[in-house]
């Protein structure tokens, strides 16, 4: 035999060792590389039931604060079909298998505007019983709380002054009695009053500069929003379209000839209209409320009624701590 032919036996008889060692290899290693892979499907198991729950806890305390916001704080049994509702006990909205009906409870307490929710699911491993886990509790917390809206795009091109407000007020409240309001879509200079910081307010009403084509006015509390002269083109057909909403409105407490600035926001329910030179709109101020993004710091704008509901830490919360 040649030295080639030697060498090229010697190969071979190596690369048959080395397949048979890549097998033991492999099959030492397959329960490590089968339990990697079921522990990666289990982990992104949790976390999407995790991303689910949390959107559910989050959906119902904010829920309950939209209504605690507008006067109407569900009851408990109230409280029990809403947690129900969106899908925290009965699961109703789950779309992964690996998620189990859960327990949840809310909590209210109007003194501090605020909701507090939770939720406990059992989330089924697909793999681990294998393992002896065969499922894991989640527990979520979260919190919603309301407060007078920081800004706003109002549902008309209008201000109102904070004489107007509170006249309408004076001859009833906001929860109930309402006084009938009728508000002319035009600039009204008669009237002066005091406003809570001690200086004197005129006016009734004042034409706010649109934003865009709408007959919308955006603007922020504790700033200034410029006013115009000629009404806003609002049609006839817009303006009967609000006929049994709320309309966000600025409320002024400062005026000069070309701006007012805008101390907070009041709903006003419109209950009917009409067209002409000027257009009014007729109805009540009432409570209402708008969710908006979370805010870096609780909102300080004076409360006249229309609300931003909101997310907020659930460490926060002051006082007891229930499932109730």
């Amino acid at each position: 035999m040649t030295a080639a032919r030697r060498r090229r036996r010697l190969w071979v008889r190596g690369a048959d060792g080395e397949r048979g060692a890549v097998a033991v290899a492999v099959a030492l290693l397959f329960p490590l590389l089968f339990g990697a892979a079921a522990l990666a499907v289990d982990t992104a198991a949790v976390w999407n039931a995790r991303t689910q729950v949390f959107s559910s806890v989050d959906a119902f305390a904010l829920a309950a604060a939209m209504d605690c916001a507008e006067q109407d704080c569900p009851t408990k049994e109230e409280g029990e079909a809403m947690i129900s509702h969106y899908g925290i006990t009965n699961n109703s909205g789950a779309k992964l298998a690996s998620l189990q009906p859960g327990t949840g409870w809310l909590q209210t307490d109007p003194a501090q505007r605020a909701t507090r929710g939770q939720g406990t699911w059992s989330i089924r491993h697909y793999f681990g019983g294998v393992l002896g886990v065969p499922e894991v509790e989640l527990t979520v917390e979260t919190m919603a709380r309301w407060a007078g809206l920081p800004q706003a795009t109002s549902g008309l091109s209008l201000a109102v002054s904070y004489c107007s407000y509170r006249t309408a007020l004076n001859a009833g409240n906001l929860a109930s009695n309402r006084a009938t309001a009728t508000l002319s879509l035009s600039t009204v200079t008669t009237g002066s009053c005091t406003t809570p910081d001690g200086t004197a307010v005129r006016g009734a009403t004042a034409l706010t500069e649109q934003t865009g084509s709408a007959c919308r006015t955006a603007s922020t509390a504790g700033t200034t929003t410029a006013t115009v002269a000629t009404a806003p083109a609002c049609t006839a057909a817009y303006l009967a379209s609000l006929v049994g909403t709320d309309v966000v409105l600025p409320v002024y407490d400062q005026s000069s000839p070309t701006s007012v600035r805008v101390y907070g926001y009041a709903a006003f329910r419109v209950t009917s209209v009409t067209s002409g030179a000027p257009s009014t709109v007729t109805g009540y101020f009432t409570y209402t409320a708008r969710q908006i993004d979370t805010p870096t710091a609780m909102p300080t704008a004076p409360d006249l009624g229309a609300r931003g509901v909101f997310l907020w830490d659930p460490a926060d919360w002051q006082g007891t701590r229930c499932p109730c």
